[in-house]
């Protein structure tokens, strides 16, 4: 196993950025991690300081791009939700890994 600096967080305004040190068999394994680690600390300020949650999006889907919202079937609002999170989520996300051993 080889160190690795882990840095993850949200950027923009929010810069909650966490830089940490880790072992791993491979910089994929490291990266995964990162990105896991940046997705939590973005869910912990969702619904706050801009950033949206699911019931944002839910409450205003045409603002998150969402067309023709009520005509859909409960599934599809479902998976068009999820879409809309994901994309505002990765416009947020900070995360990498770097060999340092």
């Amino acid at each position: 196993m080889a160190k690795y600096l882990i840095k993850y967080g949200v950027g923009g305004g929010i810069n909650s950025i966490t830089e940490e040190e880790f072992e791993y068999n491979t910089l994929e394994q490291a990266e995964e991690d990162a990105y896991e680690m940046a997705c939590e600390s973005y869910e912990s300020y969702a619904g706050n300081n801009g950033l949206p949650n699911w019931s944002d999006i839910e409450k205003d889907p045409e603002y998150y791009g969402i067309d023709d919202f009520n005509n859909m079937t409960k599934e599809e609002q479902e998976e068009c939700i999820e879409e809309a999170f994901v994309d505002a989520r990765e416009s947020w996300l900070v995360y990498s890994a770097k060999l340092i051993e």
